[in-house]
């Protein structure tokens, strides 16, 4: 019984899968120390921005045009 035939990895897609590996597992470490000071453990969190529902071009040309000098980002999404 021979099985299912085991293909060969290269050298440069082991080594691309390894430093990808290597990146997510130290940016996962990254992600801060669960120890807080004791101001920062009696205030509330801080509010993050505000999502804003869009129905025309109208209405995102005038708020992005409005948020000069601020970050901006636009993320078209398609589902196909």
């Amino acid at each position: 019984m021979r099985g299912i035939p085991r293909r060969r990895i290269s050298r440069r897609s082991f080594a691309a899968g390894l430093a990808a590996l290597v990146t997510i597992a130290l940016l996962a470490g990254c992600g801060g120390s669960s120890k807080r000071s004791d101001s920062e453990s009696s205030a509330p969190p801080a509010a993050g921005p505000q999502l804003t529902e869009l129905r025309t071009t109208g209405e995102f040309r005038s708020l992005f045009n409005d948020a000069k000098g601020k970050p901006r980002v636009v993320l078209l999404l398609s589902p196909t």
